[in-house]
């Protein structure tokens, strides 16, 4: 089932496939719904961009190739530019005047590049003066983490339409909004649809009725086993402690 046409509106991004049915991408941030992890603003496999400029792609795995191919030493634009150098090229200053540079500072973009990439246990990425091309594969792949988490990941709402129209499900999206759940063609209202809702809060409600429903611990201090009173004796265990 494959996209083929991408509509972004606001905080929606909608994929239709070629059999009719659609996907809608809602909330979340604009890289997760567009599945663009770099937030670039075109490469291979595009199908549109939203009002920000940034490409759209069919699915994560052609926006993270996307993404890649842009910074990848061995034929980038940016082969003997360090990271700093690059950023500057590809996050413009604020000049005042172009309202879509309005906030860039590449000098603390790229200091905060540096600090993710510390906080997530890579100390030894040189931002100023290693020029990409020279980059290994392990400082490359710090620097492009860096740069998704800088430029926000958020997983939004999933759903889906079939070719009518009709809600289908269910659709429970992961860590990079893929379905974690096969998707149905059934719609709503089927049974093997409803029963998943009806079971994920059946477990929740068991969960938490478990952690707020304290159990007695009895201990058999003198080792001739457990003796109880009558509750008439006035002895009551104390339950919450």
């Amino acid at each position: 089932m494959a996209v083929v046409k991408v509509i972004s509106i606001g905080k929606t991004t909608t994929y239709i496939h070629d059999d009719g049915s659609t996907t809608v991408y809602s909330g979340g941030t604009s890289s997760w719904r567009n599945n663009n992890p770099g937030n670039v603003n075109g490469g291979p496999g595009m199908l549109g961009k939203d009002a920000g400029g940034n490409a759209i792609f069919p699915d994560l795995a052609t926006g993270e190739q996307a993404r890649r191919k842009l910074f990848e030493p061995g034929g980038s634009y940016y082969d003997k530019s360090s990271i700093l150098d690059a950023m500057h090229t590809y996050l413009p200053h604020d000049d005042g005047v172009n309202p879509r540079l309005k906030g860039n500072n590449p000098d603390q973009y790229t200091k905060e590049l540096k600090m993710i990439a510390q906080k997530n246990g890579f100390d030894n990425l040189d931002v100023y003066n290693k020029p990409i091309a020279q980059l290994t594969l392990e400082e490359l792949n710090a620097f492009l983490e860096a740069k998704k988490i800088r430029e926000g990941w958020k997983v939004g709402n999933i759903e889906q339409f079939d070719s009518s129209g009709h809600p289908v499900g269910p659709y429970l999206p992961g860590p990079n909004g893929e379905n974690l759940v096969q998707p149905s063609s059934s719609r709503r209202g089927d049974s093997d649809v409803d029963c998943l809702p009806d079971m994920m809060n059946t477990c929740r409600n068991l969960f938490n009725t478990a952690t707020v429903t304290p159990s007695p611990i009895i201990l058999d201090l003198d080792g001739d086993g457990v003796e109880t009173t009558n509750f008439k004796d006035g002895a009551y265990f104390d339950h919450d402690g």
